[in-house]
């Protein structure tokens, strides 16, 4: 068992046996997110595809097998925006917020707080 997953277990013992409620955020997109753009109802736009890795960690397995984390959010993709819904857990993309990196000419800079 990995770190986060004790770690996990650690949290829901310490909450009377029921998962924590959780969110996670990182840098690059999950392989997931070309799934749940490609296959399921999203909200937004892709403008520039997934940065995703090309090895699927196991990530959001990991997420699902523990059942604390409701949501990710990640960034990377300076013009992608989305979110949609995959086995329950919300996939969240940022867009760039910032005005010292790039974007798209007519996508406003922003933040989700959704």
């Amino acid at each position: 068992m990995s770190c986060p997953e004790q770690q996990s277990q650690r949290l829901t013992g310490r909450n009377n046996g029921l998962p924590l409620p959780s969110l996670a955020f990182f840098h690059l997109p999950l392989p997931e997110y070309n799934e749940v753009w490609n296959y399921h109802s999203c909200y937004g736009h892709n403008y520039e595809g997934m940065g995703c890795p090309n090895v699927n960690s196991g990530l959001f397995a990991a997420f699902l097998e523990m059942s604390d984390v409701r949501g990710v959010f990640v960034g990377h993709d300076h013009i992608n925006d989305f979110w949609g819904e995959l086995h329950g857990i919300r996939l969240h993309y940022g867009r760039a917020i910032g005005y010292n990196s790039y974007g798209k000419e007519g996508f406003a800079r922003g933040a989700r707080i959704n």
